[in-house]
């Protein structure tokens, strides 16, 4: 019976108003398969083309008087044309492109180097004070110093420029008006 209950209820089984049972089946004629051929498939796919039109692969059945292990026709590729030569004037202007990148290039190094010199000089120049609290100074003395030294990037660039055992008296000295700094 399980060939017959495997026609019952099967998974594959059709229960909508144009289902058939078993019994029905029997009395519907065959339609002949179609069969598909390697020539059918061929025929349906993409067959790529040289530059020139010719067909990339040669049927060689079509062909008359030919031995049947050579193609019909020889096709060969063309090969890629070579650049032509860069006329004077695409030259020039390729000349011109670069020595603007160039120019731009040294520009924006420059204008690098300077905002990092202030980013610099900016850091130092919040340092003075800790440097200055190190000394044996009055704290009003330590005001003036400081005021003085941040006023100009020489004088900040001076006052680390001077090893850290001379800058007591070296500070003395600007506070007594011995040594003259620059102001603004």
């Amino acid at each position: 019976m399980y060939e017959s209950w495997q026609i019952l209820f099967g998974r594959d089984r059709a229960t909508g108003e144009v289902a058939e049972d078993a019994a029905e089946l029997d009395d519907i004629p065959a339609d002949p398969v179609e069969t598909i051929t390697p020539v059918d498939l061929f025929n349906d796919c993409y067959t790529p083309y040289f530059a020139n039109g010719d067909p990339t692969f040669v049927d060689i059945s079509t062909s008359s008087g030919t031995n049947a292990n050579t193609p019909a026709t020889n096709v060969v590729p063309e090969r890629p044309k070579k650049k032509a030569k860069v006329d004077a004037q695409e030259a020039s202007l390729h000349e011109a492109f670069g020595n603007y990148m160039a120019q731009s290039s040294t520009a924006f190094l420059k204008i690098a180097d300077s905002v990092g010199f202030e980013d610099r000089l900016a850091a130092k120049k919040e340092k003075v004070f800790g440097e200055l609290e190190k000394l044996d100074l009055q704290l009003l003395d330590m005001f003036a110093a400081h005021a003085i030294i941040v006023s100009t990037e020489e004088n900040v660039d001076t006052f680390y420029g001077i090893p850290e055992n001379y800058r007591q008296a070296w500070v003395e000295a600007v506070l007594a008006g011995q040594i003259k700094l620059k102001t603004t």
